[in-house]
């Protein structure tokens, strides 16, 4: 599809110039007629929300979550305030935080991103739907701020 492709090139282009420690890195790509396809890090652990969701035999440590945490807003922080132009990612929420093989969050999925540079009003619906900043509702504008609210769901 049409949006398919955009967001596919969104990827390449954004991916091929953010590097932050918590951003999942980008090894390459491929497109051959109507597939596509990214190969990023191996992310040994897994999603976020695959771990919140699993029958885990014990709760996850307090300290473990802060580092998390921390770890997901430095990313955020390095879209909104590191790039250059600055980056909205659109879609922040639990499947889009990867886990390494030493348990550090990064931030993945760039394809609904936009740069700042760009006209960040949309007149249709992106995101994840209990994930969206309610101000998108009534402005039909992503800003930084939009991320963060994510971030807090």
């Amino acid at each position: 599809s049409k949006q398919g492709e955009r967001e596919f090139e969104t990827e390449v282009i954004l991916m091929g110039r953010l590097h932050h420690r918590n951003l999942v890195n980008l090894v390459g790509y491929c497109t051959e007629r109507e597939h596509r396809m990214l190969v990023y890090e191996y992310m040994s652990n897994g999603s976020l929300a695959d771990l919140l969701s699993s029958e885990s035999k014990e709760p996850l440590k307090w300290d473990w979550r802060v580092r998390v945490s921390q770890d997901i807003a430095r990313g955020i922080e390095y879209l909104h305030d590191g790039a250059v132009p600055p980056v909205i990612h659109r879609d922040i929420k639990s499947a889009n935080v990867l886990l390494d093989y030493s348990m550090r969050a990064r931030v993945a999925d760039f394809g609904l991103s936009k740069e700042l540079s760009d006209d960040v009003a949309v007149s249709g619906f992106r995101g994840t739907f209990g994930y969206i900043d309610p101000q998108f509702i009534a402005t039909k504008t992503f800003t930084e701020k939009s991320d963060v609210y994510s971030f807090g769901v």
